[in-house]
């Protein structure tokens, strides 16, 4: 039942990524939702259920986009490395610093395999340059990411 939730979750996460987060550009950057839900379920999951998410969500968004698996890949292969080094809820309260340092390197090693991706297709075209979209889309997501988590009143 809570796979279902948030599987329906994620849809709509994807889906207020495609409508509305897409449109909120800056110099040409948009952030990705997805992947702060994605991590703030690493924290909580087992690597079996993420990979599962990541890859679903993933399709999801690619199908949307037609963006041909891109994300798919990126996703689930971001949270295939990085879900051992994510603190878990067991270890500790996940204070703003640990949370953003990690959310933070989450975000760009899933924008270096969207980058790398990219190499490969012709789909996914970038609008700008190669660093202000690896570096600018870290740090908006990033940014997005620790104001959620501060809204969310440091419950994880």
């Amino acid at each position: 039942m809570i796979l279902i939730r948030d599987f329906l979750i994620g849809i709509l996460i994807v889906v207020l990524q495609i409508t509305v987060f897409r449109h909120l550009r800056i110099l040409g950057i948009e952030p990705d939702i997805t992947i702060i839900l994605l991590f703030m379920w690493m924290v909580r999951y087992d690597r079996t259920r993420m990979l599962l998410i990541a890859f679903s969500i993933g399709f999801f968004q690619d199908m949307l986009l037609d963006w041909w698996g891109l994300n798919m890949f990126a996703k689930t292969l971001t949270v295939m490395l990085m879900h051992p080094y994510v603190p878990k809820k067991d270890d500790s309260t996940l204070g703003i610093y640990p949370f953003t340092l990690y959310l933070t390197l989450t975000v760009f090693l899933h924008q270096v395999f969207l980058l790398i991706m990219t190499l490969f297709s012709d789909s996914f075209a970038l609008g700008s340059s190669k660093t202000l979209f690896l570096i600018g889309n870290t740090l908006f997501t990033s940014g997005l990411g620790m104001v959620a988590y501060i809204l969310s009143g440091r419950r994880i």
